[in-house]
C-alpha cells in the first residue's frame, strides 16, 4: 500500500544545530498527488512553487545565485545550518551594517567560538522571486571561489524544499489555498490526512495530530492517519497512545514504518 493519495535534507565556523527536514522530494510528491487526487472542490488547493534555485555543484557543495541589495552573489545551500551566514569580507563588499549578534546566535567552529555579528539584507532575492528582508550572521573566514556565505534554515525553512541536485535545482514549495478548500469540503478524510502529513514534516505535532484525529473520525481505519497520529503523540509525550496508534497502523499495513522512514518520518 502506498502513502495517502499515491507514492508520493568545512572547517568554517557555522551555526549548525541539527535540521528537521526529511526526504523532501518524495514528501512533496506525496503531497502533490494527494492534492491531485482530491475531489473537484479542491481545484484551488495546490503546491505553489515559490522559487526554483539553479544549483552548481562545486567541490561537492551546492552553490546557488542570489541578489543582495541589487548585487549578484553566490551562496552555498546548507540545509544543515539553522541560520544563514555571510563572511565578513562579503558583508563589507555589499556595504551591510552590522550589529552585535545575540548570545544564542554565536558561531562555533573547530577553533572555538568565532566573533559573530548580525546584519539584515533589506533587498534579498532568490531566483527572481519577490524581494524580501533576510537576516544573516556575519563571521568566520572567507570561503573563496567568489562564494559569499551560506543559506540556512531561516531562509530555506520558509517552505517545503525539494532538493533535486541531480537536475541542478532546489525548489521552494508551499501548499496554496488548502485551508480555503477545506472550508468548502471539511469532511474529506484524505485531504485532512495530507495536511496532517505536511504539518508533521514541519514539526507542528499538535496541529498535525488534530488533522489526523479529524480524518480518523471520518474514516477510523486509515493506516497513514493512525501512524502519523502515533508519531505526533510520541513527540508530544503521550507514549502509550502513540505506540497504540502505530501498532494499529502496522496491523493494517505491515510495511508502513519502512515506507514512512523513506519519507523522513520516524517515531
Amino acid at each position: 500500500m502506498t502513502p495517502p493519495g499515491a507514492p508520493l535534507d568545512t572547517d568554517e565556523p557555522a551555526a549548525r544545530p541539527r535540521s528537521n527536514h526529511g526526504a523532501g522530494r518524495r514528501a512533496l510528491a506525496l503531497l502533490g498527488l494527494t492534492l491531485a487526487a482530491a475531489p473537484s472542490a479542491f481545484g484551488a488547493c495546490q503546491l505553489a512553487r515559490l522559487a526554483e534555485l539553479p544549483v552548481s555543484m562545486e567541490d561537492l557543495r551546492p552553490v546557488v545565485p542570489v541578489r543582495i541589495n541589487g548585487a549578484d552573489a553566490r551562496l552555498i545551500a546548507d540545509s544543515g545550518a539553522f541560520y544563514s551566514v555571510l563572511s565578513p569580507g562579503s558583508a563589507a563588499r555589499f556595504g551591510l551594517k552590522l550589529a552585535p549578534a545575540p548570545a544564542a546566535l554565536q558561531m562555533v567552529g573547530v577553533g572555538g567560538e568565532a566573533a559573530t555579528a548580525l546584519t539584515t539584507v533589506e533587498d534579498f532575492v532568490l531566483a527572481g522571486a519577490a524581494p524580501r528582508k533576510a537576516e544573516f550572521l556575519v563571521g568566520g573566514s572567507e570561503i573563496g571561489n567568489d562564494v559569499a556565505g551560506a543559506l540556512g534554515q531561516n531562509v530555506l525553512g520558509i517552505a517545503d524544499v525539494e532538493y533535486d541536485l541531480a537536475d541542478g535545482a532546489i525548489r521552494l514549495m508551499r501548499p496554496k489555498d488548502c485551508d480555503a478548500a477545506l472550508r468548502l469540503e471539511p469532511k474529506t478524510a484524505q485531504f485532512l490526512e495530507g495536511r496532517g502529513f505536511v504539518r508533521l514534516r514541519r514539526g507542528d505535532y499538535s496541529k498535525s495530530a488534530s488533522d489526523y484525529e479529524a480524518a480518523l473520525h471520518l474514516q477510523p481505519k486509515l493506516p497513514w492517519s493512525l501512524y502519523g497520529h502515533g508519531v505526533d503523540q510520541l513527540h508530544l509525550g503521550s507514549t502509550t497512545e502513540g505506540q497504540t496508534d502505530i501498532a494499529a497502523a502496522t496491523a493494517l499495513e505491515p510495511h508502513i514504518a519502512e515506507e514512512a522512514r523513506q519519507l523522513g518520518i520516524a517515531p
